[in-house]
């Protein structure tokens, strides 16, 4: 695990997908590599796709494992969207994950407040008052970008000459993206 204080992991296959993501694992950490380049701190850490095997699903509950056996006793937190908080009931072993490390919840539409997110975590039935509280003991207005990763994507594909796309991805990453020719195939033609 490198030396750093925020650490991006790339999943191996999310359990919640059918299958894995559209580009190699390598065209991944390289895009991560680019998108914290000279931000003091910050590092990739390969853990699930070092212990991947092929087409496994990761758990995040696996790696949190791993990181506090490498921390030890200091504190260890994640980030993690407000659409995915909601559904976080359904993430293996949920309640080992908030043993193992606090969240920070970033609000995002359609959970731009804590009350709102409150009240659709409450909804699920997965979650008593305390425990949604807890969940969202660090929720975080950061502000975001109103575009879905699905929506740069297509961007990718059909602007090239990225218009919009220069606010949204940091310069390394758009470069490597279109030196690579990543996403240039359809949604349903992965690339080889």
């Amino acid at each position: 695990m490198p030396g750093a204080a925020l650490l991006f992991v790339p999943a191996a296959r999310s359990p919640h997908k059918t299958a894995g993501p559209r580009v190699s694992d390598a065209d991944r950490v390289a895009m991560l590599d680019a998108a914290v380049a000279g931000v003091a701190d910050a590092g990739v850490w390969q853990d699930e796709l070092d212990r991947a095997g092929q087409g496994e699903a990761s758990y995040w509950v696996d790696t949190l494992e791993r990181a506090r056996a490498i921390v030890g006793t200091a504190p260890l937190g994640f980030v993690i969207g407000a659409d995915q908080a909601v559904a976080f009931h359904r993430w293996r072993e949920s309640a080992r994950i908030l043993d193992l490390a606090s969240p920070v919840v970033l609000l995002r539409a359609p959970y731009e407040t804590v009350d709102r997110l409150r009240r659709a975590l409450l909804g699920t039935g997965a979650w008593t008052g305390p425990q949604a509280d807890r969940l969202l003991a660090s929720a975080a207005d950061v502000g975001t970008v109103d575009v879905s990763s699905t929506e740069i994507r297509e961007l990718l594909r059909v602007d090239r000459q990225g218009g919009r796309l220069g606010a949204m991805l940091a310069p390394g990453v758009l470069e490597f993206i279109r030196n690579r020719g990543l996403y240039e195939a359809g949604p349903t033609e992965p690339r080889a």
